[in-house]
């Protein structure tokens, strides 16, 4: 199987097929399908997803992957919540949602597994069936792959073409004869609604179903309906009253899969009428991990890290290296003061009348002229000039000639004649002369390298 960066497996789940997807995390190219299979589901329905992921995943390379599982609408309950009057923890939500639950669908939740998207107004909730959870995990884990994500169809739907919704436009997803309405006010999802597909659905049956559904939900009509899924062709032809609904479709099927494939496309990131991005839903059964921890960051967090521990790095690098100098030129001072010292003894102790060594009498003055080097003065007038765009390599005095020989690197050649004239500003200096400069082609970024001899005058 390709390169993994950037990617992961998604596993399509419906009542009698299941398909396996490569998706791209953060480019919107479409999915590529690998993989289909279809069977004939049984009494016990839970175990035949099992058993069919077994057969779509067996024989291929994906151990390692990241895996999430998009679940059809029928496998899932979606519904929402008004938080009862006096509730204030998150247990009162939990039964209330309970309550809803066996209210809409006349089971209770005991069997089921929930997951909110909290939202102060109405909270979304989702369930699926406990087995079904158990018999996906478990498929994903006997192929060794990591589950990040486990969602609704239309969740996932609406999490990725939410950021390219209209001004005034509703979403729908269009699967297996069914559409799923996302009724939108403002900036969030107001409300979901599943509508069986009868046979000729045309505009005027859809006008008509959307328009009673914004009368029973106290909203206006939407002026647009964008669609992702297989869209009928009569509904995307021009509205031929002023009263249809004009319909837009995000993205085209992929090419050989089925009807009954779960198939996420990549969905808009917006564009020309894009209204803001309304706020996603957080309905997601996969159990809690580092991984999908990580999965789920978004691009921008992923990119701020890489750069701030590229900053780390750097800062270190040079820290190490500026603490290098300093004691390389500490352990010089100290060198130098420790031969100063016994040249002193040695004047200074009782001695037969002698006359000192021309050699060492040059050595000796040669350490007093490197002792009264104006360090202090150099570095000021050094650290005074040099800009950020310098990089500063060696600094080497020449006490006797009162000259100061630098090294550094720069990134253009006006940078370098920039240094060389703030040098010539400094008064503690009376000429600089620029006496060599090269390209170091060994360093990626080929920066300028150059040598200063900066003369000072004697005090």
């Amino acid at each position: 199987m390709p390169s993994r960066f950037g990617k992961f497996l998604r596993v399509g789940v419906s009542s009698d097929a299941v398909s396996l997807l490569r998706v791209g995390r953060w480019s919107g190219a479409a999915p590529t399908l690998l993989a289909e299979h279809a069977f004939a589901p049984t009494q016990d329905g839970c175990a035949d997803i099992g058993r069919a992921l077994d057969q779509l995943l067996k024989g291929r390379d994906v151990a390692g992957w990241p895996l999430a599982f998009v679940l059809d609408d029928e496998l899932a309950r979606l519904w929402q919540v008004t938080p009862p009057r006096g509730a204030a923890r998150p247990a009162d939500l939990n039964a209330a949602a309970a309550m809803r639950f066996q209210s809409l669908y006349g089971e209770a939740a005991g069997d089921w597994k929930l997951s909110a998207d909290w939202s102060p107004e109405a909270p979304f909730f989702g369930a699926v069936a406990a087995p079904l959870l158990v018999a996906l995990i478990g498929a994903a884990e006997r192929h060794g792959l990591t589950v990040v994500g486990v969602e609704p169809h239309f969740v996932t739907a609406w999490n990725r073409c939410q950021g390219a919704l209209k001004a005034g436009a509703w979403f729908g997803l269009v699967h297996d004869q069914v559409l799923t309405v996302g009724a939108v006010e403002g900036r969030r999802l107001r409300a979901v609604r599943a509508l069986a597909l009868p046979h000729g659905a045309d505009q005027y049956w859809l006008s008509q179903v959307l328009a009673r559904e914004a009368l029973l939900l106290g909203l206006s009509a939407p002026a647009c309906l964008q669609l992702s899924g297989p869209v009928p062709p009569a509904w995307t032809q021009a509205p031929t009253q002023s009263a249809h609904v004009r319909v837009t479709a995000f993205t085209p099927g992929v090419q050989g899969a089925s009807q009954s494939a779960v198939v996420i496309l990549a969905g808009g990131a917006g564009g020309a009428g894009a209204a803001p991005a309304r706020r996603r839903l957080r309905i997601d059964f996969a159990p809690a991990s580092l991984r999908r921890t990580l999965f789920q960051l978004p691009p921008a967090v992923w990119a701020g890290a890489v750069l701030g521990l590229a900053l780390c790095v750097g800062a270190a690098l040079a820290g190490q290296q500026l603490a290098e100098r300093g004691r390389a030129r500490a352990a010089q001072t100290r060198a130098a003061e420790q031969r100063l010292a016994r040249a002193r003894v040695q004047v200074l102790a009782p001695a037969p009348k002698a006359r000192i060594a021309p050699e060492r009498a040059a050595y000796i003055n040669a350490a007093i002229l490197q002792l009264n080097l104006p360090w202090r003065e150099l570095q000021e007038a050094v650290a005074a000039a040099t800009p950020p765009a310098v990089a500063l390599l060696t600094l080497e005095p020449d006490a006797k000639k009162h000259v100061l020989r630098l090294s550094a690197e720069a990134k253009t050649s006006d940078d370098m004649i920039a240094y060389v004239q703030a040098l010539k500003e400094q008064e503690f200096f009376t000429g600089v002369v620029l006496t060599r400069h090269e390209t170091n082609e060994q360093d990626p970024n080929r920066p300028l390298r150059f040598q200063l001899e900066a003369e000072w005058l004697a005090r």
